[in-house]
């Protein structure tokens, strides 16, 4: 999270701070990312991609499209190919 506390649960994913726990960030349970999100992020920045998390479960999905919302918004809509996102990140 964006204080650097590495045992609460990340709850949020702010435009502003990136991702919030639940120490610095207070919100409603029902509002807040799903237990697991912290765990399959650092899995999928440490883990091959043979080692990958489950993709199946509630955090791996929550993970999926919050970083796949953004990502759309930092390119400016929605890719065509591979070729496309090459050359705009180039």
């Amino acid at each position: 999270g964006a204080c650097g506390k590495e045992t609460a649960p990340i709850v949020l994913l702010s435009e502003d701070h990136g991702w919030c726990c639940a120490d610095c960030t207070p919100m409603d349970p029902a509002e807040a990312l799903p237990e697991g999100v912290r765990e399959h992020l650092r899995c999928l920045r440490t883990c091959s991609a043979e080692d990958a998390p489950n993709p199946k479960t509630q955090a791996a999905r929550a993970c999926t499209e919050l970083l796949r919302k953004r990502l759309m918004k930092e390119l400016g809509g929605e890719l065509r190919s591979y070729e496309v996102m090459h050359r705009m990140v180039m």
